[in-house]
This record gives structure tokens, sequence and C-alpha cells, in this order.
């Protein structure tokens, strides 16, 4: 399995400089380095998704680093007024894109010192827009979805620092692909697991940039509807991938929870001895309003979840 080191952060926080020096580090300890550079892109963030799925493949070898990404796609987006749907709804970017990445490599947002400082190097192939509001957007985006922050103190010795800390917390290659399962971290750290049945082939078309489980256009819906940011506290799959061998059972057997959703996904767990804490109904039923199953699954789910799934 590949791994991708996803570097964001405003103009002229020094990511350039920063990805040379770890690139050369790396290849110094024998690690294959590509990268990946990316500047406006069109027509949206959906083109991440096929370069993702191709770096963290499975058979991919070594570390692809990113300069810049999804992240960017909000903070201009909302800085520039973009008619992006990032610009206004970056859970989705990160529901899409960034929890690809966890477990396997690193998203680190880059900053620099202070805004004064950067602005010593900023030119005019630099975006218009205040870079006081860039600095705190992407600040407060990385805070939000749990980012590693690093600081440019613009000094060769605090580079070092940084490229030695980045490569010391870079996790070892994995053998899941975020494809069949995301978050997908050992124990003691693996998270807790919901479970699915299978992806909605049909569905899962319609949402662009779509590739990891639970991201049909519905359940996308769904899953920030009711989870919001929690959502990236949890390891997502489908019994289907467990079926066809693309991921492990231990990833359930050494999970702190595990719940359902769907008859046969609780019928599965049962059947391969894991102990399931709480089961609920596919959630096409949910969405069924004019059936009395749809009414009372989806009750019975609205009731039941904030305490299920610890969600305040």
């Amino acid at each position: 399995m590949g791994r991708v080191i996803y570097i964001d952060g405003p103009e002229k926080a020094g990511k350039t400089t920063l990805i040379a020096a770890l690139k050369s580090k790396l290849e110094s300890d024998g690690v294959m380095v590509h990268t990946r550079h990316w500047g406006v892109v069109k027509p949206d963030d959906r083109v991440y998704a096929p370069a993702l799925e191709a770096d963290l493949g499975r058979g991919t070898k070594g570390v692809v680093i990113w300069d810049r990404g999804w992240a960017s796609e909000a903070v201009y987006g909302s800085l520039l007024n973009r008619q992006r749907r990032g610009a206004t709804n970056p859970w989705i970017l990160e529901w899409l894109h960034g929890r690809a990445v966890v477990g396997n490599g690193l998203r680190i947002m880059y900053l620099p010192m202070n805004t004064k400082v950067s602005l010593q190097y900023r030119d005019d192939t630099d975006l218009p827009v205040n870079p006081e509001a860039e600095y705190y957007e992407y600040l407060n985006y990385a805070r939000r979805f749990r980012y590693d922050i690093f600081t440019n103190n613009y000094t060769d010795w605090g580079l070092q620092q940084t490229v030695e800390r980045i490569v010391d917390t870079l996790p070892e290659e994995g053998e899941v692909s975020p494809k069949y399962i995301t978050n997908d971290l050992e124990a003691p750290l693996a998270p807790r697991v919901i479970l699915g049945e299978a992806r909605n082939k049909n569905d899962f078309k319609t949402m662009a940039g779509a590739w990891l489980p639970f991201t049909s256009a519905k359940m996308c819906q769904f899953v920030q509807k009711y989870f919001g940011d929690d959502a990236f506290l949890f390891s997502w799959t489908n019994v289907e991938d467990f079926e066809h061998g693309m991921v492990p059972m231990r990833r359930l057997r050494t999970a702190g929870e595990v719940f359902t959703f769907g008859e046969k996904a609780k019928a599965f767990c049962v059947a391969n001895n894991v102990r399931v804490d709480s089961a609920f109904s596919h959630p096409a039923f949910f969405s069924r309003w004019n059936t009395e199953r749809g009414r009372t699954e989806l009750a019975r789910f609205e009731a039941q979840y904030k305490g299920a799934f610890d969600i305040v």
C-alpha cells in the first residue's frame, strides 16, 4: 500500500521548501518518493479522488507528497466566493478525501509563524486575499478536522526539526485500501467500527468524487446530518468487503465497539462471533417516509443514535 503526506497551508507558508526537504530526507532513508502539485482544479474537488485512490491503492509503494489539495478548495472557495461545494460545506471534502489519508499517511497544515512574517514573502503571484483571514481559515480548518499543525519559523533549524517530526510520525505501509475501510488503525488505536452491508452501486455514482465507504449521495447526507464531525472518529466499512477478502476479520475483532446498519451486517457479526454493541436497520428504510416501517425505524434511530454512538 502507498502512503500520502498531504501538506496544505497559506501562500508563502514555506510548503515548497518543506516538501523539498522532506523528500530529500525520505529518499536518503531509502523511501521512494513522488510529489503531486495542485493549483486551481476543474471542475472541483472530484479530481482528487482518482489520484488518491491511485496513490493509496494496492501495489503502490513509497510515499506521495501532496502539495495542496481539498483544504485549499475550502479556504479559497470561501475567501474568493467561488461556486464550489467545499466553499460552503468543508465537511464533504474531508468525508470524500481527507479521511482516506488517516492511517495511510499524514494530513499536515503548515502555517507561518505569524502573518507579519509571511507578508514579507508575498508577491503578485499570490491570490488576492487578506493574509490574516487566510491564516485563520487554514488554522480553523486544521483544528476542526484534527490535522497535524506545524509552524514555520523560517530557520534552517526549525525546518530540520519539522522534517524529523513528520518522518517520525509517518505510519508504516498499510495492507488495506481505504476504498474498503477508512480510519484503518490497529488496536489499541483502532476506532469504533460502523459496518454496513454493501455499496449502493447506482447511487454511489451520483456523488462526484465518491470512492470510499458510505459515500453514495444519500449516505453522505445521512452521515453528515446525524454524525457531523464525529463521523471521523469511526472506522467505516461493509460486509461485502470482508466477504471478498478485502478487509481482514481482525479489524472487527480488535475494534473497541462494533455498530451495524442492516440485518445482513448484524447477521455477519453473529456468524463470526463478533460482538455487536448496537444494531440499526439499513438507512435506506429511513428515507421511506410513506411506509410504517420507515417511520418506525427512523424514529427508533433518532431516539437512540446519540447515546449509542456517544454523540454530543
